[in-house]
């Protein structure tokens, strides 16, 4: 039985090519349509107010073992190679593995929303992922897309299921479309305080975002930023959540490979065409899973969330 038949879906959503990387979840509602595979447990398009808002590349391969270039990719346990620089595979396991779907649901006024929900835990991983031995022991990972009027709200939801707290790097690594990244601005970075990964410095300015070269920055927001491109505007913004404390911002990282190096990746079909804006939890700002009971009574988890909305915003608010 697949989990479309055992969560008899929605009308609104639907199950293509069944089995394999390429397999997908449509959902086409009224607020709009977004695409989720399960490779990655990752979401590569979404569709507000009639136009595309993610970028994927037009050369991604969809193989085993192989990580889909472009949408939401969902990167735990550790980001890019761990906080020592020894983890492999880059970005961690959950973007390789097999997500399973978990659910769906609605929600009415005030605000009408629709979701699909995935789950993956360590017994669900290829046997190549599993004996890698680097899967948090107790942990469950889960994902929550959510479309509204006006947003695309992603949740990922990790559960310690453990006596221990379990400390782990998470992101949700988010390909922006843009008309052309080099005529891109970001609004709400200045001044903000960020590293450098190119430069491989903290640094501070009030200066744009100098898309056309490489830029690599993890920025410590505090409130959320907007993107322009000369054609639309989108609110972009990230938070922290746990079984244990109250909300808080997530890191804020942006990535785009730049002329010189964005030409010779193989599997980026247009550099000049997106621009990463991602919401993480990374290095010193690593996430901490509580464990089982920190919630408070007998609950036999704990659990961190990561979340990141994205808003469309009305046209008048253009550059």
């Amino acid at each position: 039985m697949s989990d479309a038949e055992e969560f008899q879906l929605p009308e609104w959503a639907q199950l293509i090519d069944q089995g394999g990387p390429r397999e997908r979840y449509v959902a086409a509602t009224p607020m709009g349509e977004f695409t989720v595979h399960t490779h990655g447990g990752q979401v590569t398009s979404w569709v507000g107010h009639g136009r595309e808002r993610l970028w994927t590349s037009e050369t991604a391969e969809y193989a085993v073992g192989k990580a889909i270039r472009g949408g939401i990719p969902v990167i735990f346990p550790w980001f890019a190679n761990g906080p020592g620089g020894e983890r492999k595979p880059s970005h961690g396991l959950a973007r390789l593995a097999t997500w399973e779907l978990a659910g769906w649901g609605t929600t009415d006024e005030p605000d009408d929303t629709m979701d699909l929900q995935f789950d993956l835990g360590e017994q669900d991983l290829d046997p190549s992922l599993r004996n890698t031995g680097d899967w948090p022991s107790g942990v469950r990972a889960h994902v929550q897309v959510e479309i509204g009027a006006d947003a695309l709200i992603i949740r990922l939801t990790l559960v310690n299921y453990t006596d221990e707290p379990v400390s782990c790097e998470a992101a949700l690594h988010t390909y922006l479309a843009v008309a052309d990244v080099e005529d891109a601005v970001i609004e709400g970075l200045d001044g903000v305080r960020f590293y450098d990964k190119v430069a491989r410095r903290e640094d501070v300015t009030d200066q744009p975002v100098p898309f056309g070269d490489e830029v690599d920055r993890i920025y410590e927001t505090k409130e959320p930023v907007v993107l322009c491109d000369g054609t639309h505007s989108l609110r972009v913004g990230g938070q922290l959540g746990s079984s244990d404390a109250g909300p808080r911002p997530a890191q804020t990282v942006v990535w785009n490979p730049g002329r010189d190096k964005g030409p010779g990746i193989a599997d980026i079909s247009d550099w000049r065409g997106f621009v990463c804006i991602e919401a993480a939890a990374i290095g010193v700002d690593a996430l901490v899973i509580p464990p089982a009971g920190s919630g408070g009574g007998d609950v036999p988890f704990g659990f961190s969330t990561l979340t990141q909305t994205l808003t469309l915003l009305p046209t008048e608010q253009l550059r």
